[in-house]
C-alpha cells in the first residue's frame, strides 16, 4: 500500500511516495497544472508511473484555504473534497493542509542543503515563533510555534489582505500613481506582481540599461517593508524563512542586500526583532516533508 504525499501550487503539482521505513519522501515527480484536469488526473498519472498500486494514505498540500474537509486553490479552479478523494482512491485515508502549514511542519526536517542564509542576525533574544512568508504564484505566510509533535502551524490568507500604509506609501515613492493597481500584498508580492512592477518601475524610472538592477533592489526593500511589519504581527524571533519562486529570484541575488539593510533598521518598541535570522528555502520538494510529517501526526 502506498503513502503518497504531494503539494500543489498554482502552477505545478510535486508528488512522492514517503517509505514506511524512514517516513521521509523519496525523489518528487514534477507535473505542469496546465496538462491536468485536477488532483486526481495528477495522482492517476502518478501511480500509474510507478506501476500502479493502491494508496493507503495521501496527504494533500493545497496553495490556498483549507476549511474543514474541503479545500481549494486560489489561482486555480481546482476544488478538494476529502471524502470524494477518499472514495476516487478506494477508501485512502486523505489528509488537506494549507502549502504553508506543510513548509512550517518541514523546518525542523530542513538540513543545510535547502536552506540558505541570507543573514543570520546578531543572535541574542531567541524563542520558539517561527514565520513562514511564501512570494511565489501567490502569497502568504504561516506563523509557527513549538517544534516537533508539538508544532503549531497557523493558517491564514494574509496575501488578500490590504497592503499595509508603509508599503503603499514606499510604492508611491518608486512608481507614483501606478501604486493605485496593487491594491492587496498579493497584487504586488507574487508570480504576476513581480513582472508587473518591473514594467511599471521602467515606465516610471526611463532608464532601460539599468532598470532590471534597479528594480530587484527596490522591490527587495518592498520585501523587507512588509517583512518588517509581519515580523511586529508574529514576532518570529526563532526565525523568518521565505519561499517561492520569486523570493528566490530577488533574495538570492545581490538585491539581497537591500532587503538586508532595510530590514534591520531599527524596530519600533521592540528591540528584540532585531535579532531575527533570515532564511531562504531553496529546496523545491521542502513541502513534501512537512506532508510526510502529517502522516504520524494527524
Amino acid at each position: 500500500m502506498l503513502r503518497i504525499v504531494a503539494d500543489v501550487g498554482g502552477t505545478n503539482t510535486r508528488a512522492a511516495v514517503v517509505a514506511a521505513e524512514t517516513n521521509r519522501p523519496g525523489r518528487p515527480t514534477a507535473y505542469r497544472n496546465d496538462d491536468f484536469s485536477g488532483i486526481e488526473s495528477v495522482l492517476d498519472a502518478f501511480i500509474a508511473a510507478l506501476g500502479g498500486g493502491q494508496a493507503a494514505e495521501i496527504v494533500i498540500t493545497v496553495a490556498g484555504p483549507v476549511v474543514g474537509p474541503t479545500a481549494r486553490l486560489t489561482n486555480r479552479d481546482w476544488h478538494f473534497d476529502r471524502a470524494a478523494l477518499s472514495r476516487r482512491f478506494h477508501g485512502a485515508r486523505i489528509v488537506l493542509m494549507n502549502d504553508l502549514t506543510a513548509f512550517g511542519l518541514a523546518l525542523q526536517h530542513l538540513g543545510p542543503g535547502s536552506l540558505e542564509t541570507i543573514d543570520a542576525g546578531p543572535g541574542g533574544v531567541g524563542n520558539q515563533q517561527r514565520l513562514v512568508i511564501n512570494i511565489g504564484t501567490g502569497f502568504n505566510v504561516s506563523a509557527v510555534t513549538g517544534l516537533g509533535a508539538a508544532t503549531v502551524c497557523a493558517q491564514s490568507e494574509v496575501g488578500h489582505a490590504s497592503l499595509p500604509g508603509a508599503v503603499g506609501e514606499a510604492l508611491r515613492d518608486v512608481i507614483g500613481a501606478q501604486a493605485r493597481d496593487y491594491p492587496t500584498i498579493e497584487d504586488l508580492f507574487s508570480g504576476r506582481g513581480w513582472p508587473r512592477f518591473q514594467a511599471d518601475f521602467l515606465r516610471h524610472r526611463g532608464r532601460p540599461g539599468q532598470a532590471r538592477t534597479a528594480a530587484a533592489d527596490r522591490y527587495a526593500e518592498l520585501i523587507a517593508a512588509l517583512s518588517r511589519d509581519l515580523a511586529l504581527s508574529y514576532m518570529p524571533l526563532a526565525g523568518v524563512f521565505f519561499t517561492g519562486g520569486v523570493a528566490r529570484e530577488v533574495l538570492g541575488c545581490p538585491a539581497r542586500a537591500r532587503f538586508v539593510a532595510c530590514f534591520r533598521r531599527p524596530f519600533p518598541v521592540v528591540d528584540g526583532l532585531a535579532t531575527i535570522p533570515v532564511s531562504l528555502i531553496i529546496d523545491d520538494a521542502a513541502a513534501l516533508e512537512g506532508c510526510a510529517h502529517a502522516l504520524t501526526t494527524r
